[in-house]
């Protein structure tokens, strides 16, 4: 039985919750959370905790984080420092030297970390590579298109939220590098004046 921890339980962490209720093989066995409504959201068998730093002693055998990148790359440092293994959400940081610092301390300490990119494991998407290879036509640019109707968070820019997912496809599709332009576009839900 592979026992895992989590840090976060709010709304992608209850996914993670469910995703790990339903795997064979794999138990939650802790979750850091200062939300008072945690514990029932997982079984009585789930140690529930207040302090994130409590969760790197019980021995685990990898921890996820679902918590902000704004807080993330301290908490997956010391993480590594233990020598867990990792699951991090997108971004891994906000910024690129705290990203590339927690690679290079993964790699010196020999740490598996990944980063939750799930669309590179999308039928659709996979299906998408697959017809692009067979075709073995060089891809010139590529052209995104992303958004959603919430949250909205304004701590942070939406192209952190949606960027890395279409900048991990074109980096699997390319090999890389990647130029990134941002452009915002405002939508009005209002019909136009006079208009029925």
């Amino acid at each position: 039985m592979v026992n895992l921890g989590l840090i976060g339980a709010g709304r992608w962490g209850r996914n993670y919750i469910r995703t790990l209720e339903a795997l064979p093989g794999v138990r939650l066995a802790a979750v850091a959370s200062r939300n008072p409504e945690t514990q029932s959201l997982v079984g009585t068998d789930v140690q529930v905790l207040s302090q994130w730093e409590s969760i790197l002693d019980l021995g685990l055998d990898g921890l996820i984080l679902a918590v902000p990148p704004t807080v993330q790359p301290p908490i997956a440092l010391r993480a590594i420092e233990v020598g867990l293994p990792l699951l991090l959400e997108k971004p891994m940081a906000l910024n690129p030297a705290l990203a590339c610092e927690i690679a290079e301390q993964a790699k010196a300490r020999n740490v598996y970390v990944a980063v939750n990119h799930i669309y590179l494991h999308h039928p659709a998407y996979i299906q998408l590579k697959r017809c692009l290879v067979e075709s073995g036509e060089p891809i010139t640019a590529i052209r995104t298109h992303s958004g959603n109707h919430g949250p909205f968070r304004t701590e942070w820019n939406a192209l952190w939220d949606w960027g890395p997912h279409d900048v991990a496809m074109a980096l699997d599709l390319t090999g890389g590098p990647a130029i990134v332009e941002q452009r915002r576009t405002q939508h009005s839900r209002q019909r136009p004046a006079g208009g029925g």
